[in-house]
């Protein structure tokens, strides 16, 4: 009597299936709403004692610069005071430069109490909607939060790719994310034309995959024009 064959449950198989991808699609979900909720807060506008300090910190950071000037200045003198001013300087202690207008650096290095205080005024009147404003240090702690979850959750993916692949169930093709695409375009020439760059686009996601990418067609070629024999010069 021959045997009977052995029986699949082939349920259990799809019901596999459905389970590997109803878990990456609530994943992949859940890393759409956080790098859109990371995209919205990076959005907000400065608070205005952050552009306040902002705008304190760069008048500061031009007042190294005058000093170190000054130095070249001052120290010949400093060492030789019965020395006078050379006259390529006339007495400018580089204020005012070589075309006759005074130096910003100056200004700022100089001054830099008094436009602190006007500049803090001055934006503090802007009639700017800062409604949404949050802190700087604020905004840099949720979005240092955002990015490790969302770290979190594309090595969660990419774990149960490499786990679903290996075990043969299902070939899971590997999606660029927004990020990805983005740096891509960032550190590529790109192209004018919609299609070519839809097809950067393809070759990355076929890359992720292990595939080859896709050749771009060929330019077409240049029309060429014969030119009859009548419309030749007579000594061509």
């Amino acid at each position: 009597m021959p045997a009977k064959p052995q029986t699949i449950d082939f349920s259990k198989i799809r019901q596999t299936f459905e389970q590997v991808g109803a878990l990456l699609g609530e994943q992949k979900a859940r890393r759409e709403e956080l790098a859109q909720e990371r995209d919205n807060i990076a959005a907000l506008p400065l608070h205005r004692g952050d552009l306040i300090a902002s705008v304190c910190e760069w008048i500061d950071s031009v007042k190294p610069a005058y000093l170190k000037h000054l130095q070249t200045v001052v120290a010949p003198l400093s060492r030789k005071p019965d020395r006078p001013l050379p006259e390529s300087r006339n007495g400018d202690f580089g204020l005012i430069a070589s075309d006759g207008k005074v130096q910003p650096s100056a200004i700022f290095a100089l001054l830099a109490p008094l436009l602190k205080d006007a500049l803090s005024t001055a934006i503090n009147e802007l009639p700017i909607d800062d409604a949404d404003a949050i802190p700087a240090e604020d905004r840099r702690s949720r979005l240092a939060k955002l990015d490790a979850e969302i770290d979190q959750l594309d090595a969660e993916i990419a774990e149960l790719h490499q786990q679903a692949v290996a075990a043969g169930i299902i070939k899971i093709r590997r999606k660029p994310t927004r990020e990805e695409i983005n740096e891509l375009f960032r550190n590529a020439c790109l192209p004018s034309d919609p299609a070519a760059q839809a097809l950067m686009v393809t070759n990355l996601e076929r890359r992720l995959n292990g595939e080859p990418d896709i050749k771009p067609p060929p330019l077409p070629a240049a029309p060429s024009r014969i030119i009859p024999d009548s419309a030749l010069p007579d000594d061509f």
